[in-house]
């Protein structure tokens, strides 16, 4: 159970929902079909190079996969810049990005929005839903060291677990934690970079889950246990310093 939070200023910048299908479900001609009933909304389209297909195994190395053929990857972006669709023949992703003004509206609504967006697409292709073979969900955060009023990586003031003797200059960590209930991984990145915008160094702290749903579980079940994994790991991980400049109330 995830233990109950507040959040006044998260650093959270970006959180991607998708489900990926058992191969392609439909051709690229589709997308056009797809892109007259969400035009209204999602006006910009882009197109990119597809994704490849991931398996998240718990105790055995990634299966990935490359779409043969001619396969592309297309967004579509709504007018304020802060939503987005990614749309494959065998995958659909959903991203809420912060914009300058942006504040984040809590994981509920974005879920709303991404489960609109999956019913339209399953209202089309009928077997949707019985062909997703793998579902995820990941928050990416950007912690400034100015906030924490720190001129070096100086980790134990910002992670409970993790402290060196000296300051560090650069780091990339990367941790895979199996998660029996989501059939699937906790994955966790964490490095240094630095914000282009104000060239002030920061920390990205990436999360996913990965995973697939049981039979009789729905979707949004899914999605919600995955939700409870990562926000128990956003609490466990970082310091009660942190939380109190992120605003968090447990």
């Amino acid at each position: 159970m995830a233990k109950k939070i507040d959040l006044n200023k998260p650093p959270v910048i970006e959180v991607v929902i998708g489900s990926q299908f058992d191969g392609p479900i439909f051709d690229n001609s589709y997308i056009y079909d797809f892109y007259q009933k969400i035009k209204k909304d999602f006006p910009v389209v882009r197109e990119n190079p597809p994704l490849p297909s991931i398996i998240s195994n718990q105790n055995r190395p990634d299966q990935t996969r490359i779409l043969q053929g001619f396969n592309s990857r297309r967004f579509f972006i709504n007018a304020k810049g802060d939503k987005l669709i990614q749309l494959q023949t065998d995958r659909l992703l959903f991203n809420w990005r912060k914009n300058n003004s942006e504040v984040y509206p809590r994981f509920t609504n974005v879920l709303e929005d991404f489960l609109k967006i999956f019913e339209l697409l399953s209202q089309d292709i009928k077997t949707s839903a019985s062909k997703v073979n793998q579902l995820e969900i990941t928050f990416i955060d950007h912690i400034s060291l100015k906030d924490f009023e720190l001129d070096s990586y100086k980790l134990s003031d910002i992670f409970t677990h993790l402290n060196f003797s000296q300051n560090l200059r650069n780091f990339d960590c990367n941790l895979s934690i199996p998660q029996e209930s989501i059939q699937g991984n906790l994955n966790v990145s964490i490095k240094s970079a630095v914000n282009i915008a104000d060239q002030n160094k920061i920390i990205v702290f990436e999360s996913t889950c990965r995973g697939n749903k049981i039979a009789t579980e729905t979707l949004e079940t899914w999605y919600q246990k995955a939700h409870t994994i990562l926000l128990d790991c956003f609490i466990d991980l970082f310091t009660d310093k942190s939380k109190k400049i992120w605003g968090i109330k447990l």
